[in-house]
């Protein structure tokens, strides 16, 4: 009768919440990927698409991702007209948390800083996750909470996407290539891809790009098209931007593994134990010409990561530490 009883009381403590998640997608993805309904939108499987929906739901939440690119300007009236316990916002740059804060008074406000952030734009929040192992310490700094919480994988692309008969893609770059944002992994590729003459890459330009890198582009991929490639590939290299600081902490990581890609990437972070990792690009090429020696080995590594990937590292692992934060807000 004890334990019933504080059950119970945990229970009370514990309200199912209504969350209403706040994000924004890429400009070129938004016009590339049919987006007629939200429900069409998110079959795309798009960045975090509404995988934190799907992950709160087992545990009695309501939560509801609205796509910013939808409403434009009109995004925060139109949140008036919605209930909400918390709003979350995927992006704390995009959403200063004291402006949300004067508009929004009686919500908590939760935010996710996956990258550099503005000082100001940190505060005013309840509190901030993030995938980088500095930021608490940061934010500390300035007087807001920070909890660390790694990125994810969604599973629910392995439902949408169906795998091919082979992985007929050896060695694979997907994202942003150029030295106007990425010059030193811009440079790392461009020495793997003259060595190595499997190397193919798929994602956009930012600037103009050496003679190897545009011989071997095969284009933009977005979406399920993205996630259709991933399958096919082998082995899928990995590049972090100078903003990384030195620790893994890109969603191409989870995204690869979980598609079950043989990973070789310059930081694991989270993944250690899960990928190849590279010191410089020389170190690279001579892994990858070692995998593509080996046989099945690189498919063989790829599917033990992705088992990994699905039974620790999905929405669904993070979801109890996120609401261990955000239920005693």
């Amino acid at each position: 009768m004890t334990a019933i009883l504080t059950d119970l009381q945990e229970g009370a403590m514990m309200p199912n919440r209504r969350f209403t998640v706040l994000d924004h997608m890429y400009p070129e993805a938004w016009a590339s990927l049919s987006h007629s309904t939200d429900d069409e939108w998110f079959d795309n499987c798009f960045g975090t698409s509404n995988y934190w929906d799907l992950a709160l739901a087992p545990h009695g939440h309501k939560s509801t991702t609205v796509i910013a690119n939808r409403h434009s300007e009109r995004l925060v009236d139109w949140l008036r007209t919605v209930s909400h316990d918390v709003i979350v916002s995927r992006e704390a740059g995009r959403w200063n948390g004291t402006a949300l804060r004067q508009a929004f008074p009686r919500a908590k406000l939760v935010a996710f800083a996956s990258h550099w952030v503005e000082d100001e734009n940190l505060k005013g929040f309840d509190v901030v996750f993030s995938s980088f192992p500095l930021m608490p310490e940061r934010c500390r700094k300035l007087g807001v909470r920070c909890e660390y919480l790694p990125l994810a994988f969604g599973r629910k692309v392995l439902d949408l996407v169906s795998p091919p008969s082979e992985r007929d893609i050896p060695v694979a770059f997907f994202g942003g290539l150029g030295n106007r944002i990425w010059k030193r992994g811009t440079d790392t590729m461009v020495d793997i891809a003259c060595g190595v003459k499997e190397f193919r890459w798929w994602g956009y330009k930012s600037g103009p790009l050496p003679q190897i890198l545009e011989t071997t582009y095969q284009g933009e991929c977005w979406g399920r098209r993205y996630f259709e490639l991933l399958m096919r590939t082998k082995i899928c290299l990995n590049r972090h931007g100078e903003v990384a600081d030195g620790f893994g902490n890109n969603m191409r990581q989870y995204e690869a593994t979980g598609c079950g890609c043989c990973l070789v990437t310059d930081d694991p972070g989270e993944l250690n134990g899960l990928c190849k990792p590279y010191r410089d690009a020389w170190d690279a090429i001579a892994i990858v010409r070692d995998l593509l020696g080996r046989g099945r080995y690189a498919e063989s590594f790829g599917a033990f990561a992705q088992g990994h990937i699905l039974a620790n590292h999905c929405y669904e692992n993070r979801v109890p530490r996120f609401l261990e934060v955000v239920e005693n807000l």
